[in-house]
């Protein structure tokens, strides 16, 4: 396969992948706010009716988060004038963008798949205790996808595009995106830094769209330069 080739599958797996990351946003904006819900059958008849809502999320999350990887190894060897020291970058990145598919797996879609359905038909008495269990697996496995997100929307990116601004000549602008997108990366580790919660909105967003827009411009640059 020649690079060319590699670069016009990082290109269509980039659109995808922000496609996806479109579709998470909008379920996370649009989902309820379960917690505050304090009786545990109107939790689960609540989490049935924003079933769809939660599928929207939970697979936009994994459809973007596996389609970074093809750009990413594009971007590997886009980056040849860097060195070895790339291999450090890249497989940060192919690890968090694994580690994030599979926390949207474990903590959103596995619920709404295995548990809500057995909840819907438990005895009202054991409502609570299966809703403890939920609260538990979604809490165990949403680590996973915050450290995840950092290793490949903050490390991996931002070193990435650091190294593609100095071994490429792809436009100046379009890396300088890419490191704002790693700076703007430590807002997934915003739970282990408290400080940074209430720039949560703004800057996942922003992280979330320099990222896309990086991937997108660059991999189009390098489809037409091989």
């Amino acid at each position: 396969m020649s690079n060319r080739n590699l670069y016009r599958i990082g290109l269509v797996a980039a659109i995808i992948s922000t496609v996806g990351w479109i579709f998470f946003v909008l379920g996370n904006m649009s989902s309820p706010d379960l917690p505050a819900i304090a009786d545990p059958q109107q939790y689960f008849q609540t989490l049935q009716g924003a079933r769809s809502t939660y599928l929207l999320y939970g697979w936009g999350g994994v459809i973007g988060a596996f389609l970074t990887i093809p750009y990413i190894l594009a971007f590997f060897y886009a980056t040849e004038n860097a060195g070895s020291v790339r291999s450090v970058a890249t497989s940060a990145a192919v690890i968090g963008a694994v580690l994030t598919a599979a926390g949207f797996m474990s903590n959103t879609l596995s619920p709404i798949y295995f548990i809500l359905p057995v909840a819907l038909e438990t005895d009202p008495e054991a409502l609570l205790a299966t809703r403890i269990a939920v609260e538990l697996i979604i809490d165990a496995f949403e680590a996973m996808w915050w450290v995840g997100s950092f290793l490949v929307y903050g490390v991996g990116i931002g070193s990435i595009a650091i190294h593609a601004w100095q071994s490429t000549s792809a436009p100046k602008w379009i890396n300088g995106v890419g490191i704002v997108a790693g700076l703007t990366g430590i807002i997934w580790l915003r739970h282990f830094i408290p400080f940074l919660l209430p720039l949560t909105r703004i800057l996942s967003l922003l992280n979330i769209l320099t990222a896309s827009i990086w991937a997108i411009a660059l991999s189009a640059w390098l489809t037409r330069q091989d």
